[in-house]
């Protein structure tokens, strides 16, 4: 894993939904890290449920 993509995960540990879905971009698209669509959907899912809803 590339440094940049741990210091994501360590982001998305501690908080919000918007470290969750770049980490889900980073393994939907391969960019920094393999490609790996099953680690992708875990999260966009857990980026999902900590989303504050937007009206």
């Amino acid at each position: 894993m590339d440094m940049s993509a741990g210091h994501m995960e360590l982001a998305a540990q501690t908080g919000g939904a918007d470290a969750l879905f770049e980490l889900g971009m980073l393994y939907s698209t391969g960019r920094v890290v393999d490609a790996n669509l099953v680690v992708a959907h875990k999260w966009f899912n857990l980026a999902a449920a900590r989303a504050t809803p937007r009206l």
